[in-house]
């Protein structure tokens, strides 16, 4: 299960860079539509918030100093 991070003034640290987290990027409705038609029953995100109780599919950060992320990096959470 991921870590859900509120953006409460808080920073992130992945490998050396400084990140503030400015919010969080939740899923857009049109997943809901069926390909090909107009229909918008599926319903998709409520199933999203049924399964891991929200919407959030990542968070967008600003970075305070420069450096290179890579797969791997341990990522801190700090307040």
């Amino acid at each position: 299960m991921p870590i859900i991070i509120k953006p409460t003034s808080k920073t992130i640290k992945i490998n050396n860079i400084s990140f503030k987290v400015e919010k969080n990027i939740t899923r857009c409705v049109a997943i809901n539509l069926k390909p090909t038609t107009d229909d918008n029953s599926l319903n998709l995100l409520q199933s999203l918030k049924k399964t891991y109780n929200h919407f959030h599919m990542g968070i967008y950060l600003t970075p305070f100093n420069n450096g290179k992320v890579e797969t791997g990096n341990i990522i801190e959470v700090k307040n």
